[in-house]
């Protein structure tokens, strides 16, 4: 490199301005081959140099996938273990299905007759009706990844469809179902916020209501039909979970001991009903098959007028297919209706 430098500088002496540029250039280029090639002989190192342990830790945990979520998973029913996709995306239910609105899932197909229910009806745009009771053709033409029914009818036939689980309708409480499809589906946090919500509110009409209703004072839920009175529990509608569980109203002893979390509900003659009526009585009429007839009936009888809740004007009638049903979001404005009727009486 030195002999070419003193060579060139011999040259400069000979040459005329005109070339001095020339030989500059050659000099200059012949100066950046050289500084090339260290820094190449320089990145050939590195590329070989051992990484240290805490790098080479470091680069594979990086590198490393997230553990995919199963496809399916097994999930325990009424008649046994189904394996169901662990997000389903097509689900065609017969029951439950404010639940599913709860939970922030929109069915694509649903029981007719549950999608009327007022405190829902206006969630179901883009939701095909199945029918009451379902239309198995409706429901291979929805095409879905679950069906979630109540009973066992239809089921091998739905089960050929698409994976079928059943829950019978009020073996558990409404709460209770809600966390249980909320594990089913993935909605474990989502189920949690609704219910904790749902229990601040009623800890809210709880204190709010003090005084309407005595400590030994008792409600009753009463329904009338063509078949005479009924009285219902906590866990078939009507607004019994609302009144019992979350509001903490007493029911008649009877009541407590026979109906609530057991029997659900109950025919009752006219001899006994007193004995299942409290001091105040939520009441709904059935009126199909001449039940309003039935009903007027029984409201004009001795044994009606002798009730101290008739007697005192603590009898309140709401609408039946207000209080009939007995999903998550009904319930939570069946609640409301009854903490307003008692506030109303307090007042």
């Amino acid at each position: 490199m030195i002999i070419i430098i003193n060579i060139i500088q011999e040259g400069i002496m000979r040459l005329t301005q005109k070339n001095i540029a020339l030989v500059a250039f050659i000099l200059l280029f012949s100066i950046v081959l050289a500084a090339c090639g260290n820094d190449k002989n320089d990145a050939g190192a590195s590329k070989t140099a051992p990484a240290s342990p805490a790098a080479a830790q470091q680069a594979q945990e990086t590198s490393s996938a997230p553990a995919e979520q199963p496809a399916t998973r097994k999930v325990t029913h009424a008649l046994g273990e189904t394996e169901i996709p662990t997000e389903p995306k097509r689900i065609v239910a017969d029951q439950y299905i404010g639940h599913l609105l709860a939970l922030g899932i929109k069915p694509v197909g649903a029981r007719g007759d549950l999608m009327k229910s007022p405190f829902i009806q206006d969630q179901f745009e883009g939701v095909a009706d199945t029918g009451s009771p379902m239309n198995l053709e409706k429901v291979l033409e929805l095409k879905p990844d679950l069906i979630i029914v109540q009973s066992e009818d239809n089921y091998e036939q739905l089960s050929k469809i698409a994976p079928t689980i059943v829950y019978e309708y009020g073996k558990i409480n409404t709460l209770e179902q809600l966390k249980l499809f909320g594990d089913i589906l993935g909605k474990q946090k989502e189920a949690d916020e609704w219910i904790a919500a749902f229990d601040a509110k009623a800890k809210s009409y709880r204190e709010k209501l003090a005084g309407a209703v005595g400590p030994d004072e008792t409600v009753s839920v009463i329904e009338l039909w063509a078949e005479g009175p009924f009285v219902f529990g906590n866990n078939w509608g009507r607004g019994g979970y609302s009144l019992y569980n979350a509001l903490q109203l007493k029911p008649p002893a009877i009541v407590a001991k026979e109906i609530i979390d057991k029997e659900q509900f109950r025919a009752l003659s006219m001899e006994v009903l007193p004995d299942y009526v409290g001091d105040f009585v939520f009441l709904t009429v059935y009126a199909e098959n001449g039940g309003d007839k039935k009903a007027q009936e029984i409201k004009d009888s001795a044994i009606w007028k002798s009730l101290k809740a008739v007697k005192n004007n603590r009898v309140i009638e709401l609408r039946i297919e207000d209080m009939a049903p007995g999903d998550p979001i009904s319930l939570d404005k069946q609640m409301d209706i009854q903490f307003e009727k008692l506030l109303a009486l307090k007042k």
